[in-house]
């Protein structure tokens, strides 16, 4: 199953549990080549909820909220809503004055995000041109920066390779007034 097709309840049966004597159940991850492998860390702990977080996290610490979707399902507009409000929701009602921004590969999650709320940026999430999608927006850098600019989003984190593939992009991101941050293995 799906992580977005489970109840609240469901969701924290897995893995460690907070009380010792609830039995868990395993989590497991799907690996690129269909592979179902059992999900080990260096050290666990039990999952929560983002309310959880916000109210045991120091509140000086800011958050990057990735907002998730499945690259595989074409998501009607509704079910973004429904699921960004829930996620907007407790952000507004207990991140407090916390720093924090959200990023996302999905484009239209980006839209609706910042359509729903101008508190906190929003950024566009990109692999910067390394990988292909069915869906163009996610194909390029300069299609990333296309869709900030379209999107009325604050700016754009990519692959780290997709800048050093297309340096000029950092120009055209700055001309735009988006910032650009990296992630990857080559930072």
């Amino acid at each position: 199953m799906r992580v977005t097709d489970l109840l609240l309840e469901e969701f924290l049966s897995y893995g460690v549990q907070k009380e010792p004597h609830k039995v868990s159940k395993p989590l497991l991850r799907r690996m690129e080549d269909g592979r179902v492998l059992t999900w080990s860390t260096e050290e666990d702990d039990y999952l929560c909820t983002l309310q959880e977080v916000f109210e045991h996290v120091s509140p000086h610490l800011g958050f990057n909220i990735e907002l998730k979707f499945d690259d595989n399902i074409i998501y009607p507009s509704v079910n973004l809503n429904r699921a960004l409000q829930a996620v907007l929701q407790v952000v507004f009602q207990y991140a407090g004055n916390r720093p924090l921004f959200f990023s996302t590969f999905q484009p239209d999650a980006a839209r609706i995000t910042r359509e729903l709320q101008s508190v906190y940026p929003v950024l566009f999430l990109t692999e910067g041109g390394t990988a292909k999608h069915d869906d163009t927006r996610r194909n390029s850098l300069d299609n990333a920066i296309h869709v900030c600019q379209e999107y009325d989003l604050h700016g754009v984190v990519s692959e780290v390779r997709g800048v050093l593939k297309n340096p000029s992009a950092i120009l055209k991101a700055q001309e735009s007034n988006l910032a650009i941050l990296t992630y990857g293995q080559l930072k």
